[in-house]
């Protein structure tokens, strides 16, 4: 129980430091600054206990500590987390990396480490902007080189180690402050595409649902079930291919308005469906008031379903009374193509119209009907 709520305590500071996990990039943007204030805290504690480096290294990094605080603040509260990293990420690549270097012993301290994590958060992190993001890197992987010149130049600039023990204890320090830093960029690198990945791929199903179905009706739409039937053809077992239509559906469009029509197609859908789930049928939205059924199966299962589909769809309440609907079913003969079944069924629907509607015509090599 202590642990849970450790953990969890954890995580709320994490969100409260770095906001919601929903926005990832936002969250690694944030982890710069607030490593930064980190690092800078640690490192003035440890050169200033320790005295390592001159005091006014430690001093620049005290008068920074409050700069990426407010940086923070604006990025984390004011919605300027973009602007607000790319200005720490400035401050830390022409103030504090060049500071460091020529304080703390040049390119024989730790300063090159510092760089590197630099660099390896602009490269994934940074700005959108490409100008940006390149001029970023840019300066990063320049910088070190023009230290290293000047170093050469003008050595009297840097500021040495006193003696071998203490040049040892600050490359210590500064590579396991550098390498906590680097994994927690790594991960958060890793943690973001992950996130990502996961959009992406609920994005890409939203999209293929979108393709496969219907989009008022949530049913499959009629190129999804014509491949469907030519599934079921592949297979060559025993099964029927159902058009239903809503008998007078324009008038009930006309006296009651369209959106009340949509009401109604969308109930029929609900109930189209819920019927089909016992025998593992498709079921289809062809177009305006047609559905298309696949139901496995003989002929029987067909009029079992149709029959199942008209008792529950009497007893579903519409505000303006019962809608009643039409049908043709064609069942699979060995040869049927998937023309020949569509042109079956139309045909058995056109039958069920003619003889006064509200029922349905079952099409099979003898053809026979139901009511």
């Amino acid at each position: 129980m202590a642990d849970r709520r450790r953990r969890r305590g954890l995580r709320l500071l994490v969100r409260w430091l770095l906001g919601p996990d929903s926005d990832t990039l936002k969250q690694q943007q944030l982890i710069l600054i607030v490593t930064s204030f980190v690092f800078l805290l640690l490192s003035a504690l440890f050169n200033g206990l320790f005295g390592i480096t001159p005091f006014l290294l430690v001093a620049i990094y005290v008068a920074a500590l409050p700069v990426f605080g407010g940086l923070w603040w604006q990025g984390r509260w004011r919605d300027r987390t973009s602007e607000a990293t790319a200005i720490s990420l400035a401050i830390l690549a022409l103030v504090v990396a060049p500071a460091t270097w020529f304080l703390n012993a040049g390119s024989q301290g730790p300063t090159l480490i510092l760089y590197l994590v630099l660099v390896s958060y602009a490269v994934g992190v940074q700005s959108v902007w490409v100008r940006w993001r390149a001029g970023s890197l840019i300066l990063l992987l320049v910088s070190p080189v023009v230290c290293l010149l000047l170093e050469m130049w003008v050595p009297h600039w840097v500021t040495p180690y006193p003696d071998t023990f203490t040049r040892l204890i600050d490359l210590v320090f500064s590579y396991s402050a550098g390498a906590m830093l680097l994994i927690i960029v790594i991960l958060g690198h890793v943690r973001r595409f992950n996130q990502e990945l996961y959009k992406a791929n609920v994005l890409s199903k939203r999209l293929t649902d979108m393709a496969r179905k219907d989009s008022l009706t949530g049913l499959l739409n009629h190129k999804v079930i014509h491949q469907g039937v030519m599934a079921a053809l592949a297979h060559q077992r025993p099964f029927s291919l159902i058009m239903l239509d809503l008998d007078h559906f324009k008038k009930v469009n006309d006296r009651h308005g369209h959106l009340y029509g949509d009401t109604v197609l969308v109930q029929f859908a609900l109930v189209l469906r819920a019927c089909c789930e016992p025998s593992k049928g498709q079921v289809g939205r062809a177009g305006g008031e047609e559905f298309l059924a696949i139901i496995p199966g003989p002929e029987e299962a067909a009029n079992n379903f149709l029959s199942h589909l008209r008792t529950e769809w009497a007893i579903c309440s519409l505000e303006h009374g019962a809608v009643t609907f039409s049908a043709g079913a064609a069942s699979w003969v060995p040869g049927d193509s998937l023309n020949s079944l569509i042109q079956r069924a139309d045909d058995a629907l056109y039958g069920a119209k003619d003889g006064g509607r509200d029922r349905w015509v079952v099409s099979t090599a003898s053809s026979g009907a139901g009511l």
